[in-house]
Order: structure tokens, then C-alpha cells, then sequence
């Protein structure tokens, strides 16, 4: 009998417990939707901050934002001077009682390689000789990013790089067996759909000469005159740097061949810039160019040599 008030009381606790949950109901699928929109919100966000980040203040997309890129590293010869020239010996080992199978000259470069590279050494990259070694306190560790917005300009730089290791062969016009300099930039460029001469002189007076600020890659280095014309040519990457075939201290790379090297290197210090790819709104380049190959054939008044005859120092 004492426990009749217990009994009832139970039920009652039960039925507020029930009115309670439904009071309170657990998440349904529209609670569950509700937070995954959350979650997206956050990351929409989290994703126009970093838009944004990269955008002028007038929300245009930035130079940088537009703009194709290669992104390498390279060692550069550091030993002697431009003066004097030097080179670094280029080791089979990473120890200098190992044989010397390569030179690095001063302000040209090869490729590094991650393994195999320590505080001591760097592991470079020797194409055609295979790999080796030199001493990091003899050269500079240089990143170096290519950019620019003209995918024909980009186009050439990759189409040149992936010739680099190639061999220097005097009037050489092979993309396989060897090559000069002038035939080289030729043939990268015809690859571009852009017909020039392989004359460095010629070449020179097919192009615009800009000023040097206004460099960008892709355009052509012309360096000392030679013959009566520009004896050796290069095309520019950037970032003080071109890529050339180079005949001028040894036909293999890295001292010669297809190899990327300072602006100034070697005896090489005065140089003018020429291109067939730069306008400007007030411009017509076709007509630039047009012009210009006019007013050299008028001055010149003679056809142009056979390929593989002209006057490049470097040839």
C-alpha cells in the first residue's frame, strides 16, 4: 500500500519527459543542411579573402594574377671575374681527389639536383656527361622566375629550354647533332610560327631595337659586332639571364652548347635588345617589321647569303 504514490508518480515523470523532446527535437536533415551551408560559407570566404588578395583595389585581376611562369634554379660559376673569366672544375665525386669531368665558367650556369646535394656539395646536372659535383662555396644558388603574358614568348622559352645540353657546331642547323647561335634562335623561332633570318646581322635588322628596360623574354640579345655585323646572339629569359649556343670557349655543355648564362659573361658586355614580338598601342608591329626588313634589303642592297654563311663570331 505504501508504494501506490510511487507508482503514480512515475507515469507523470515519463510523460514530461516526452513533452520535453518534443519540445526540443534532435537535428532532422534541414539542421544537418543548415551546417553544411555554414561550413561553405566559411570556405566562400576563406576563398574571396585569397581572390581578393590578389586583386587591385578596383577588383581587377593583377599582372602577376595573369601571367604565365617557369620557375627554375640555377648554380652560377662564381670563380674569377668578367674581366679575367675563371672556372670552377666540376667533379665526377663529391671530393676533389676525384676526377674533373667539367668546368663551370664564370656567370654560367648548370642545373642543380636535389639528391645527392648537401652543405658541401651541390649535385649538378651535366646532360650528356651525366652528373657531378661542385664546391657550394664556389658558385651562387640562384632562383630564377620566368613571366610573362604572351604565350607565344612563353612558348619560345620553353621550346628553347628544352634544347638545353645541346651541342655548339660551327654553321651547325641541327636540332639534334649541333647547332650555332644564330641558326638556334632561327629555328626556336620558326617553331613559333616567326620566319627570320639565321644572319645575325640580318636578324638584327629584321627586329625593333627597344631599350633594355623594356626587355621581356623572348627577345634577342645582340652582343659586340663582328665582321661588320653582330657576331653572337642569345635569346633573353629575364631575371639577367639568356639562353644561347655558345661555341666561343668550348662546344660541349656546360662550357659550351645550348646553356643559359648571365646577360653579361665572359668577354661579353655590351649587347643591344631587339624584338619581333614588342608593340604598343600606337603601334603596328607587323608594319614595324615589314618596314624595317624593307629599309635593310634597300640599304643593304644584296639577296641574303646562303644558310650556314654568315658572320656570327660564335658560329
Amino acid at each position: 500500500m505504501q508504494f501506490k504514490p510511487l507508482l503514480l508518480i512515475i507515469p507523470c515523470v515519463l510523460v514530461l519527459t516526452v513533452l520535453l523532446l518534443v519540445d526540443s527535437p534532435l537535428p532532422g536533415p534541414a539542421d544537418v543542411s543548415a551546417s553544411d551551408s555554414a561550413v561553405k560559407e566559411e570556405k566562400k570566404t576563406e576563398s574571396s579573402s585569397t581572390t581578393v588578395s590578389a586583386k587591385k583595389d578596383d577588383g581587377s585581376a593583377t599582372k602577376n594574377e595573369k601571367k604565365d611562369q617557369i620557375s627554375m634554379t640555377l648554380v652560377v660559376g662564381q670563380t674569377g671575374d668578367l674581366k679575367q673569366g675563371g672556372e670552377e672544375p666540376i667533379y665526377q665525386d663529391p671530393n676533389l681527389d676525384s676526377e674533373v669531368i667539367a668546368k663551370l665558367q664564370y656567370n654560367c650556369t648548370v642545373i642543380p639536383m636535389a639528391e645527392g646535394t648537401d652543405d658541401e656539395w651541390i649535385h649538378v646536372d651535366l646532360k650528356d656527361k651525366g652528373n657531378g659535383y661542385v664546391l657550394r662555396e664556389k658558385v651562387k644558388v640562384m632562383p630564377v622566375t620566368i613571366r610573362s603574358e604572351d604565350p607565344v614568348r612563353m612558348k619560345i622559352i620553353k621550346d628553347a629550354l628544352s634544347y638545353l645540353g645541346l651541342k655548339f657546331v660551327r654553321y651547325g642547323k641541327s636540332l639534334e647533332d649541333g647547332i650555332d647561335c644564330s641558326n638556334f634562335i632561327q629555328q626556336i623561332y620558326k617553331m613559333n610560327g616567326l620566319d627570320i633570318s639565321n644572319v645575325p646581322k640580318e636578324q638584327r635588322n629584321q627586329g625593333l631595337v627597344i631599350p633594355e628596360q623594356e626587355a621581356e623574354p623572348g627577345d634577342i640579345i645582340f652582343y659586340d659586332k663582328a665582321n661588320d655585323g653582330y657576331g653572337h646572339v642569345a635569346i633573353f629569359l629575364g631575371s639577367g639571364f639568356v639562353i644561347n649556343s655558345s661555341g666561343h670557349s668550348g662546344t660541349n655543355y656546360p662550357e659550351g652548347g645550348v646553356r643559359i648564362v648571365s646577360t653579361t659573361y665572359d668577354d661579353r658586355t655590351h649587347y643591344e635588345v631587339v624584338s619581333y614580338l614588342h608593340s604598343t598601342p600606337d603601334t603596328d608591329l607587323d608594319q614595324q617589321l615589314k618596314e624595317a626588313q624593307d629599309q635593310s634589303a634597300a640599304s643593304s642592297g644584296q639577296t641574303s647569303p646562303a644558310a650556314g654563311t654568315g658572320d656570327s663570331d660564335d658560329r
